[in-house]
Order: structure tokens, then sequence, then C-alpha cells
């Protein structure tokens, strides 16, 4: 019997190919045929299912809703999150989790969160054909793909925000490889440059908390700039810790299903130092940057 978890018109909207990729980016493989309407899949370690290969089945809800059961104890998830990952498979999904164990949180810094996640994107998409220390004025090239960015449903959590790009279709004949080219489609390169720029930007601030001097300033080949580094502050700033993940579209597969990279509020400094520094200044700004951060 179907759990009263999702809406029917959800679950129907979830497409069987949708449920073979997700399958197959879990592990699990295609085995045969049972009757004239299903395959079989299995995986090593985990149960045997049915995928329905047509959506025209008085039954296809309930299958859909014992998939999404069978997905999450295998994924050891909860069955909201597998539905979700379902409901988004065509999108590359980025999501920013603040850390901390509140039911609640100030307005203000939920604001901050999403504010700042604008500022990432933004700063990822300027530096992916042109990499830069600071910018400013238009974004220019491909600005129009930020209008498209959807605001995905919030998650469990203290305050998780979901961000989806617009579906992601491959240009390539063959999908089931993990492919990375400069062919992929915009929003592809702009998740994977982003991906780029914060494992670049969090090597940054290990090295710099080590003291190595300019890191950051190699960092900008990667995609690294002051207006990354002024986003990633504004999001980390209210929060103990901020977790950025990244979920790749089950269209097209990437060598793993998620990544991810992790910043702590001790980082905050760092990234706040790395900002001014990268911006262009007069000695006069230089002078009164200094003091203050002598004051602090």
């Amino acid at each position: 019997m179907r759990a009263a978890l999702f809406e029917e018109n959800d679950l129907q909207a979830i497409t069987p190919d949708t449920l073979m990729k997700y399958a197959e980016a879990a592990g699990w493989k295609k085995v045969g045929e049972y009757g004239s309407y299903s395959y079989i899949y299995g995986a090593d370690g985990k149960p045997e299912i049915l995928i329905p290969h047509t959506a025209d089945l008085a039954d296809y809800i309930d299958g859909v809703s014992r998939l999404i059961r069978y997905f999450a104890m295998a994924a050891k998830k909860d069955e909201r999150s597998v539905f979700l990952d379902l409901t988004y498979a065509r999108c590359d999904v980025v999501r920013a989790r603040a850390g901390g164990d509140q039911d609640s949180l100030p307005f203000n810094a939920a604001l901050d969160l999403i504010n700042g996640s604008n500022k990432l994107l933004e700063a990822a998409l300027r530096s992916l054909n042109n990499r830069k220390k600071a910018y400013k004025g238009p974004i220019g090239k491909n600005a129009e793909l930020l209008d498209k960015i959807r605001f995905g449903q919030t998650e469990k959590g203290s305050l998780v925000i979901t961000l989806l790009t617009p579906p992601i279709e491959p240009s390539h004949e063959e999908t089931q490889a993990p492919m990375e080219t400069v062919n992929d489609p915009i929003e592809r390169r702009l998740t994977r440059h982003l991906m780029q720029t914060l494992d670049a930007a969090r090597a940054a601030v290990d090295q710099t908390a080590k003291g190595e001097s300019g890191a950051f300033e190699r960092a900008v080949e990667k995609g690294v700039s002051a207006n990354l580094c002024e986003a990633l502050v504004e999001m980390a700033t209210p929060f103990p810790s901020l977790r950025i993940e990244i979920t790749w579209a089950k269209t097209l597969p990437m060598k793993t299903e998620r990544s991810e990279a992790r910043f702590v509020k001790d980082n905050v400094g760092i990234l706040e130092k790395a900002a001014d520094e990268l911006k262009p200044q007069t000695d006069a700004h230089k002078d009164e940057q200094e003091a203050l951060r002598k004051e602090k």
C-alpha cells in the first residue's frame, strides 16, 4: 500500500526514465525483463527491484512509492530526500546547509544565506570564462542564466536552501559514462565551475591558516575572486558551519553523485581579509583596512 507521504500528482510526474537513471546512478543494473511492462534491476547487497518502462499502468503510482522506499533503504536516507532527488533528477541541485541545532533561525540570518547564495552563483558565472581578482558592473555573457535558476523546497535541517538549474539535457550520444567536457550545457559548466571555485577557496583557506602567503592570489586562476569570498562571508557569518553541496543531474552523470565544500565560522576572518586583498584599493583604503584589522 502506498504511504501517504506524497501527492499522487507528484508521484505520477516522476518518469520511468528518471527512475531508471536514479537506480543506475545508485548502483543497480538492468538484468532482465518482467512481463511486458517492467525491467528487473539488480545490485550486490541491494534488493532486486522492478522498474516500469511506461507510466500508463493502473498501479504506477504505487510502484513509484515502493521504489522510493527501496531507494531510501539502500541509501540510508529518508524517503522525502529520495523523492526530492527524483523530482530534481534533470537538474543540478545546489544546496546551502547552515550548521546548527536550532529549530528556527533569525530572519536576517536566513536572508544572508539566500542573498549570499545568489552572489555566489553570480561570482561563479562571472569567472566562468574570465578569471579576475574582482568584478564590477554588469555580468555580461550568460547573465540570463541566473534568471533561470529556481528556488526549490527547503529541506530538513537548521536551514537548507535549494537552488535548481534548468533541466540539463546531454549533448552526447552516450550518457551512461561520466562526462566532463567543454561541450556540456552551460548549466553544467556553471555548476562544475562553482564546485571548482569552492574547492579552491577551501584549499586557500587551509593554506592561509597554516601561514602560507599568496594562496588566494594563486586561486584566482581557478575562479576564486573577491566577489566569491564576500559571498561566502555573507553566507557563513551567522552560522557555526556552512556546507555547500551539488547533486548532479541524473541525465548527465558525473563520477560521483554529489560534491561538497565545507566552511566553518573560524574561516570568516580569512575570507574577509582575502576579499579585501583581492579588490583593487587605494593606499588610503589599505591603511584603513589594516587599522580595522588591528582593532579586532
